[in-house]
């Protein structure tokens, strides 16, 4: 989303504990992803990335709408669904916040699509 935000990386062998992992690292609860299994055949699973409009209000009180792209995790297309309103809500969370760091308050945000890419 910006390049002043700071990431670690997660290590790990499988995606079998990406729902834990991520929903530590996120402060969200963990119940509220479905795990998938290890898998031994190719993975369903896809990556899936949100565009979203962003109405954020600067110190001067004026208005802009910016364009945010943001990871929405790895998922089967199911899961993704079920998991759906709990990831928009954090990731509303995280975008709300970097946009507090940087001075501005987010007033409004739109999911404007989805795109989902397989993985390797």
């Amino acid at each position: 989303m910006t390049g002043d935000r700071s990431h670690r990386p997660l290590i790990s062998p499988s995606l079998s504990g990406y729902a834990h992992d991520y929903a530590s690292m996120c402060n969200v609860s963990s119940s509220q992803f479905v795990a998938s299994p290890t898998p031994t055949a190719p993975t369903r699973s896809l990556v899936y990335v949100g565009t979203f409009r962003a109405t954020v209000t600067q110190a001067d009180g004026t208005t802009r709408v910016l364009p945010v792209i943001d990871g929405l995790g790895v998922y089967t297309p199911a899961d993704f669904e079920r998991a759906k309103a709990a990831e928009l809500a954090a990731r509303e969370q995280i975008i709300r916040e970097d946009f507090a760091r940087r001075g501005l308050t987010l007033t409004n945000l739109e999911l404007v699509g989805v795109k989902t890419t397989r993985i390797p």
